[in-house]
């Protein structure tokens, strides 16, 4: 194994560890942004979108765009949804699980990033300066701020 993916491998198990007490309170392992990332997702997606849309003042000339964007955003929502069903409603206590357990869920944000690329690329450049200022200046990806 190449030595980052070990400093990888051993960070994750590193966290996992130190934040044992906390992930065992959620229901999923926890989520630390606040919430648990498989708990009501279509709900969260729907906000999300809905929070875009009203934060950056969507013209109707932009309302095309930002409806392509809103589509890819529910369709990569889809996959994490998909990882979310298939896992136990507590993380597993045992630490090689836990640690299975988290990278499952990982991979699924990772995929859902990758398939946003092009979209988000594609919305950011439908949008005015003022805007993309708007959009630059946001935490993370949804209703923070």
């Amino acid at each position: 194994m190449k030595r980052t993916s070990m400093i990888a491998l051993a960070s994750l198990g590193l966290m996992l560890a130190v934040s044992s007490p906390s992930l065992a309170q959620h229901p999923h392992g926890g989520n630390p942004h606040g919430g648990n990332p498989c708990t009501d997702l279509s709900a969260h997606t729907e906000a999300r979108i809905t929070f875009l849309h009203s934060k950056l003042a969507i013209t109707t000339a932009q309302e095309s765009a930002f409806g392509s964007y809103a589509t890819a955003i529910r369709a990569a929502s889809q996959n994490v949804a998909s990882v979310c069903a298939s896992l136990p409603a507590a993380a597993p206590s045992a630490f090689p699980d836990k640690f299975d357990y988290h990278l499952k869920l990982m991979a699924a944000h990772v995929q859902q990033m990758t398939a946003m690329s092009a979209p988000n690329r594609a919305f950011y450049n439908a949008l005015t300066p003022a805007q993309q200022s708007i959009l630059d200046n946001m935490r993370g990806h949804g209703p923070k701020n």
